[in-house]
Order: structure tokens, then C-alpha cells, then sequence
């Protein structure tokens, strides 16, 4: 769905296009995957949950999502997608909760914008995690401003049934694409920090106490922060330093395979090794 003043998709490459008839054959054979990378205290690196993230990989090659979701989004496969998403990571939490892991740990998910004008998105959600035998209160759901205000009322509708339901909204990109204004508008219980934030280099003589600045206003209203692409102890300490409660990076761990995690899991550890 495109709003009226929004500029058609362009055209879809010859290369693209086989590319996009084996999405389309992959969606179809639900032959998508997903890895799990943790999110954890920034403080003490204690595992507070996980993000899903989507990956795809065709015979021997792994396709970067960078390229296929653009690809999906113009085909219109991204609701279904989605909806698969949702699902898979639902059952993968079941089952880690039958093991006894994953105890009070959230499940992040990310929403595009496809998806949050998709008008099942809600009831969709609700049925799967309750499939699964799970509450709504043991996922997050993560949106950017950009996505809210693109999709107008449809989208927020969305995003408030889900609020409504229980689940647990998230701030992407806050700090880099996103305005304060959205902190008041919209109830948030998390945001997403961009890596740029804590990033060395020069910088003017008063960025730090910006940085520190936006981690008061969240605090302020209730908002946790959380500092992604940390990527070695010292901007683990960084963050922590600069008062963001928690991150997600290779410092802490690489998005690893269901299996991985559950053993990690088990043993009380975490792998660091590429997958």
C-alpha cells in the first residue's frame, strides 16, 4: 500500500527478478530462517532477551537482508513474511520455555511498515502467541518513527492494538532518525540507540553531555535504552557510562542458529563465533 503523494517503486532489475522468484518460492516452502542475537544489561552483561532476525540462504549463497527485503517490500511479500516471523519466533520461544530457558527474557521483533498497515497484524499476533501458549507481555515489538508517521492512522491503529494486547513497544533508530517529539507521543517502554552515539572521533566538546542529555529524557518518562552495534568491552563500559541500560553487539554475541542458542542457553554461556 502506497500513500497518494508517495513516488512508485522502481523497476525491478532482470537480476533482481530471479532473485525475487526464488523469494517468492522461499516464502511459499516457509524455507526463511531466523537467528537470535542477545540483548543484554550493559552493566553486567546479564542476558535480558533476544532479537529475531531474518536471514535467507539459497543453495550455498546467504543473502544478505539488506538485499532481499527491499525486494520484498516492492513484491508486497513483507505481511506474509511477517506473519511467518511471528509465528516461527512464537514456537521457538514455546519450546525454549518447555526446557526451562528464556525465563523472563523478552523476544524482540521488528515491524515494518508493510506490516503495520497490515489490518490482521493484531489479531494475527494474539492468535499465534496464544498457539504457542505464550503471553503477550514476553514479546517487543520494534517500529520506527519514520514507519508511524508514513503509515498514518492505519499504521498507529496498529501499533496501539498491539500496546492494548500487552506487548512491549520499541523505538528503533531513536537518536539518530528519530525526533524527541515521538518519546511523548507514542507510549514507549524502550529505544533503540544508534552505534554513531558512542562512536570515537572527533566530536564537538559538548557531545557527551548531549548523549547524556537524551539518556536523562528517557529516564525521565520511563523509557529504557538500549545501545546497538557495541562491539568490544570498552564500548560495552562506554554504554554503561553514558547510562544506557542495556546493548546488543558482537561484544556481546552474533546472531547465532535456534539450536546454538539453546545450547548456550543451557550451559548458561554464549557463543561469540560467526554463523
Amino acid at each position: 500500500m502506497l500513500r497518494e503523494d508517495a513516488a512508485p517503486p522502481p523497476a525491478i532489475s532482470s537480476g533482481d527478478q530471479e532473485l525475487l522468484d526464488q523469494l517468492h518460492s522461499a516464502v511459499a516452502s516457509e524455507t526463511l530462517g531466523l537467528c537470535y542475537q542477545p540483548i543484554a544489561r550493559s552493566g553486567d552483561g546479564e542476558i535480558t532477551g533476544f532479537e529475531a532476525l531474518l536471514r535467507w540462504t539459497t543453495g550455498e549463497r546467504q543473502i544478505s537482508p539488506a538485499r532481499f527485503i527491499p525486494l520484498a517490500k516492492q513484491a508486497n511479500l513483507m505481511p506474509r513474511i511477517g506473519r511467518w516471523v511471528i509465528a516461527t519466533a512464537a514456537r521457538q520461544v514455546a519450546e525454549w520455555h518447555r526446557a526451562g530457558l528464556l525465563l523472563e527474557r523478552h523476544l524482540h521483533v521488528n515491524l515494518s511498515l508493510p506490516e503495520l498497515l497490515d489490518p490482521e497484524l493484531p489479531a494475527f499476533t494474539t492468535r499465534a502467541l496464544g498457539r504457542a501458549g505464550l503471553q503477550p507481555d514476553q514479546f517487543c515489538f520494534e517500529v520506527t518513527e519514520r514507519d508511524l508517521r508514513e503509515g498514518g492512522g492505519p499504521a498507529e491503529r496498529a501499533f496501539e492494538q498491539l500496546v492494548a494486547a500487552g506487548f512491549h513497544p520499541v523505538l528503533d533508530d531513536f537518536g539518530v532518525y528519530s525526533s524527541v517529539e515521538v518519546l511523548t507521543r507514542y507510549p514507549f517502554e524502550f529505544a533503540k540507540i544508534h552505534q554513531s552515539l558512542l562512536a570515537e572521533g572527533e566530536r564537538p566538546r559538548h557531545w557527551s553531555r548531549l548523549v547524556r542529555g537524551i539518556s536523562g529524557l528517557a529516564r525521565s518518562l520511563n523509557i529504557t535504552l538500549i545501545v546497538e552495534g557495541v562491539e568490544d568491552e570498552q564500548e560495552m563500559s562506554r554504554a554503561a557510562a553514558l547510562g544506557f541500560g542495556f546493548a546488543q553487539g558482537y561484544a556481546l554475541g552474533r546472531p547465532d542458529t535456534p539450536g546454538n542458542v539453546g545450547r548456550s542457553l543451557a550451559d548458561s554461556r554464549w557463543s561469540t563465533g560467526k554463523t
